[in-house]
């Protein structure tokens, strides 16, 4: 990374790391489009807001990592679809493995003998799984933030929502939420329902 051409700009470097972790890790429909791994739907706006630059330095950046095809845009109307380049060199897979194929994990323990059997990653997923569904976890600010993006929400963002119930310990009055997403639902109401245009829209 430090011998990539644009790191030492410094809006330039903020602008595609955003866009390397907003970027979907397999695929997703959004309003009927298709949105494949290492892509993602934005506009000038939102990146503007996300990053805290301006819409022109946005527009600058976006330029100069175009130009260096480092992303490719696909801009409309009302969204833009950018999309990283060689998407999968930065997960660390392979050039000729598909990008909804998970790179091949490490062995979880080299040094086991043919008399301990080793943890697979799959016990390890059931098991992650089912702690889950015995505990609440919290969702992240890029969680929410998706998931405000995906209903076309502007009307609060995505760290006012975390930060409220985080600060209450994620509790509403006086019982423990369940579900986050429900709670979006009743934000949304008690801002004024959602709006006309989608989030960022006026594309980049």
């Amino acid at each position: 990374m430090v011998s990539w051409e644009w790191y030492d700009d410094i809006n330039t470097k903020t602008l595609f790391i955003h866009c390397l972790l907003r970027a979907n890790h397999a695929h997703k429909k959004w309003r009927g489009i298709d949105v494949p791994p290492g892509s993602f739907i934005t506009g000038r706006k939102a990146l503007s807001t996300e990053t805290k630059l301006t819409e022109q330095q946005v527009r600058t950046c976006l330029n100069r990592l175009k130009s260096t095809n480092d992303i490719t845009i696909k801009t409309t109307s009302k969204y833009s679809l950018v999309t990283v380049v060689n998407w999968d060199f930065y997960q660390g897979r392979e050039l000729n493995q598909p990008s909804d194929q998970p790179c091949k994990p490490p062995a979880i323990n080299q040094q086991s003998t043919s008399n301990q059997p080793q943890t697979t990653i799959k016990q390890l997923n059931n098991k992650e799984k089912g702690s889950r569904s015995r505990a609440f976890v919290p969702p992240t600010v890029n969680e929410v933030r998706e998931y405000l993006f995906e209903k076309g929400v502007t009307s609060f963002t995505a760290e006012s929502f975390v930060n409220h119930y985080g600060a209450t310990g994620w509790m509403r009055g006086k019982n423990k939420i369940k579900n986050w997403k429900l709670c979006v639902g009743t934000w949304i109401s008690r801002e004024g329902g959602k709006p006309s245009q989608p989030y960022g829209a006026g594309g980049i």
